[in-house]
Protein backbone atom coordinates (compact mmCIF):
# COMPACT_ATOMS: atom_id res chain seq x y z
CA UNK A 1 0.00 0.00 0.00
CA UNK A 2 1.35 3.40 -0.95
CA UNK A 3 0.68 6.62 0.96
CA UNK A 4 0.17 9.18 2.05
CA UNK A 5 -2.73 7.85 4.12
CA UNK A 6 -4.50 9.92 6.77
CA UNK A 7 -3.85 8.86 10.36
CA UNK A 8 -7.60 8.31 10.96
CA UNK A 9 -7.70 5.98 7.96
CA UNK A 10 -4.72 4.05 9.34
CA UNK A 11 -6.50 3.69 12.69
CA UNK A 12 -9.61 2.42 10.90
CA UNK A 13 -7.56 -0.14 8.97
CA UNK A 14 -5.99 -1.28 12.26
CA UNK A 15 -9.41 -1.66 13.89
CA UNK A 16 -10.61 -3.73 10.92
CA UNK A 17 -7.42 -5.84 10.99
CA UNK A 18 -6.56 -4.81 7.44
CA UNK A 19 -3.09 -3.88 8.67
CA UNK A 20 -1.19 -6.03 11.16
CA UNK A 21 0.30 -4.42 14.26
CA UNK A 22 3.81 -5.00 12.89
CA UNK A 23 3.18 -3.19 9.59
CA UNK A 24 5.87 -0.55 9.15
CA UNK A 25 4.80 3.04 8.43
CA UNK A 26 6.63 6.30 7.98
CA UNK A 27 4.85 9.45 9.13
CA UNK A 28 4.82 12.39 6.77
CA UNK A 29 7.73 14.72 7.48
CA UNK A 30 9.84 11.96 9.06
CA UNK A 31 12.21 9.38 7.65
CA UNK A 32 11.83 6.81 10.43
CA UNK A 33 9.81 3.64 9.81
CA UNK A 34 8.03 2.24 12.83
CA UNK A 35 5.32 -0.34 13.62
CA UNK A 36 1.83 0.95 12.96
CA UNK A 37 0.86 -0.15 16.48
CA UNK A 38 2.96 2.72 17.86
CA UNK A 39 1.49 5.29 15.46
CA UNK A 40 -2.14 4.17 15.25
CA UNK A 41 -2.85 1.91 18.24
CA UNK A 42 -6.07 0.01 18.38
CA UNK A 43 -8.84 0.64 20.86
CA UNK A 44 -8.27 0.09 24.58
CA UNK A 45 -8.16 -3.47 25.85
CA UNK A 46 -11.53 -5.07 26.50
CA UNK A 47 -12.77 -5.75 30.02
CA UNK A 48 -12.21 -9.49 29.47
CA UNK A 49 -8.65 -8.92 28.28
CA UNK A 50 -7.94 -6.73 31.31
CA UNK A 51 -9.45 -9.32 33.66
CA UNK A 52 -7.37 -12.15 32.18
CA UNK A 53 -4.09 -10.26 32.14
CA UNK A 54 -4.64 -8.99 35.68
CA UNK A 55 -5.39 -12.55 36.82
CA UNK A 56 -2.18 -13.73 35.15
CA UNK A 57 -0.23 -11.09 37.09
CA UNK A 58 0.38 -8.59 34.29
CA UNK A 59 0.63 -5.08 35.73
CA UNK A 60 -1.01 -2.14 33.97
CA UNK A 61 -3.42 -4.19 31.86
CA UNK A 62 -6.11 -1.56 32.40
CA UNK A 63 -3.99 0.98 30.50
CA UNK A 64 -3.18 -1.22 27.49
CA UNK A 65 -4.47 -1.05 23.94
CA UNK A 66 -5.60 -4.17 22.09
CA UNK A 67 -2.27 -4.13 20.25
CA UNK A 68 -0.34 -4.08 23.51
CA UNK A 69 -2.50 -6.91 24.86
CA UNK A 70 -1.72 -8.93 21.75
CA UNK A 71 2.01 -8.44 22.27
CA UNK A 72 1.80 -9.36 25.97
CA UNK A 73 -0.28 -12.47 25.22
CA UNK A 74 2.24 -13.61 22.60
CA UNK A 75 5.05 -13.29 25.15
CA UNK A 76 3.20 -14.40 28.28
CA UNK A 77 4.76 -17.85 28.44
CA UNK A 78 8.18 -16.88 27.04
CA UNK A 79 10.36 -17.73 30.00
CA UNK A 80 13.38 -20.01 30.33
CA UNK A 81 12.33 -20.75 33.94
CA UNK A 82 10.38 -24.05 33.71
CA UNK A 83 8.98 -23.67 37.23
CA UNK A 84 7.53 -20.27 36.34
CA UNK A 85 6.26 -21.63 33.02
CA UNK A 86 4.40 -24.46 34.82
CA UNK A 87 2.93 -22.01 37.33
CA UNK A 88 1.68 -19.80 34.50
CA UNK A 89 0.17 -22.80 32.68
CA UNK A 90 -1.57 -23.94 35.88
CA UNK A 91 -2.88 -20.43 36.44
CA UNK A 92 -4.15 -20.36 32.85
CA UNK A 93 -5.92 -23.67 33.41
CA UNK A 94 -7.47 -22.37 36.65
CA UNK A 95 -8.69 -19.30 34.76
CA UNK A 96 -11.18 -21.46 32.87
CA UNK A 97 -13.41 -21.65 35.96
CA UNK A 98 -11.97 -18.88 38.16
CA UNK A 99 -13.11 -16.23 35.68
CA UNK A 100 -16.74 -17.19 36.32
CA UNK A 101 -16.25 -16.89 40.07
CA UNK A 102 -14.23 -13.66 40.01
CA UNK A 103 -16.16 -11.87 37.26
CA UNK A 104 -19.69 -13.35 37.13
CA UNK A 105 -21.24 -10.25 35.55
CA UNK A 106 -18.54 -9.97 32.89
CA UNK A 107 -18.88 -13.67 31.99
CA UNK A 108 -22.65 -14.10 32.46
CA UNK A 109 -23.21 -15.24 28.86
CA UNK A 110 -20.22 -17.58 29.04
CA UNK A 111 -21.61 -19.11 32.24
CA UNK A 112 -24.97 -19.71 30.58
CA UNK A 113 -23.27 -21.28 27.57
CA UNK A 114 -21.15 -23.48 29.81
CA UNK A 115 -24.17 -24.65 31.82
CA UNK A 116 -26.39 -25.30 28.80
CA UNK A 117 -23.92 -26.45 26.12
CA UNK A 118 -20.50 -27.43 27.45
CA UNK A 119 -21.41 -29.17 30.70
CA UNK A 120 -24.07 -31.40 29.10
CA UNK A 121 -21.42 -32.69 26.65
CA UNK A 122 -18.87 -33.16 29.43
CA UNK A 123 -21.35 -34.95 31.70
CA UNK A 124 -22.67 -37.14 28.90
CA UNK A 125 -19.13 -38.32 28.15
CA UNK A 126 -18.45 -38.75 31.88
CA UNK A 127 -21.53 -40.93 32.45
CA UNK A 128 -20.78 -43.01 29.35
CA UNK A 129 -17.22 -43.55 30.58
CA UNK A 130 -18.66 -45.01 33.80
CA UNK A 131 -21.78 -46.76 32.55
CA UNK A 132 -22.98 -48.60 29.43
CA UNK A 133 -26.11 -50.60 28.71
CA UNK A 134 -28.45 -48.54 30.91
CA UNK A 135 -32.17 -49.24 30.56
CA UNK A 136 -32.95 -45.57 29.87
CA UNK A 137 -31.36 -43.28 27.28
CA UNK A 138 -29.34 -40.41 28.67
CA UNK A 139 -30.48 -37.42 26.63
CA UNK A 140 -29.24 -33.83 26.71
CA UNK A 141 -32.71 -32.83 27.93
CA UNK A 142 -32.32 -35.08 30.99
CA UNK A 143 -28.81 -33.79 31.60
CA UNK A 144 -30.11 -30.23 31.46
CA UNK A 145 -32.90 -31.10 33.91
CA UNK A 146 -30.31 -32.42 36.36
CA UNK A 147 -28.13 -29.32 35.86
CA UNK A 148 -31.18 -27.07 36.42
CA UNK A 149 -32.13 -28.98 39.59
CA UNK A 150 -28.58 -28.70 40.94
CA UNK A 151 -28.50 -24.98 40.08
CA UNK A 152 -31.76 -24.42 41.97
CA UNK A 153 -30.29 -26.11 45.04
CA UNK A 154 -26.94 -24.32 44.81
CA UNK A 155 -26.18 -21.84 42.04
CA UNK A 156 -22.43 -22.48 42.39
CA UNK A 157 -22.43 -26.29 42.46
CA UNK A 158 -20.50 -26.45 39.18
CA UNK A 159 -17.53 -24.73 40.82
CA UNK A 160 -16.82 -27.74 43.04
CA UNK A 161 -13.83 -29.94 42.21
CA UNK A 162 -16.10 -33.01 42.44
CA UNK A 163 -18.81 -31.58 40.17
CA UNK A 164 -18.90 -34.76 38.05
CA UNK A 165 -19.65 -36.87 41.10
CA UNK A 166 -22.24 -34.35 42.32
CA UNK A 167 -23.88 -34.54 38.89
CA UNK A 168 -23.77 -38.35 38.81
CA UNK A 169 -25.38 -38.61 42.25
CA UNK A 170 -28.21 -36.25 41.26
CA UNK A 171 -28.67 -38.05 37.93
CA UNK A 172 -28.95 -41.35 39.82
CA UNK A 173 -31.69 -39.90 42.01
CA UNK A 174 -33.64 -38.24 39.20
CA UNK A 175 -33.17 -40.79 36.40
CA UNK A 176 -32.03 -44.10 37.92
CA UNK A 177 -32.61 -45.89 34.61
CA UNK A 178 -29.81 -43.83 33.06
CA UNK A 179 -27.24 -45.29 35.44
CA UNK A 180 -28.43 -48.90 35.93
CA UNK A 181 -26.06 -50.36 33.36
CA UNK A 182 -22.63 -51.85 33.81
CA UNK A 183 -19.12 -50.43 33.75
CA UNK A 184 -17.51 -50.46 30.31
CA UNK A 185 -15.19 -53.44 29.81
CA UNK A 186 -12.09 -51.33 29.28
CA UNK A 187 -12.74 -49.62 32.63
CA UNK A 188 -13.22 -52.97 34.39
CA UNK A 189 -9.99 -54.32 32.91
CA UNK A 190 -8.10 -51.19 33.87
CA UNK A 191 -9.38 -51.34 37.46
CA UNK A 192 -8.37 -55.01 37.88
CA UNK A 193 -4.88 -54.34 36.52
CA UNK A 194 -4.16 -51.48 38.91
Amino acid sequence: MQGPIALDDLRQMREEDILASGTQVCLEGTETWQPIATVAPTAPATAKQIAYLSYMGVAGADRMSKDEVSIVLNRLFDTPDMKLWRQLRQKQEDWITDRFILYPDLYARDIEYMLHEELPRVFHAFVRSRMVGASETLSKAKIRQVIDALSQENNHWWQAKNKRDVFFTKLSAMFPGCVDGRRPENVQQASTQV
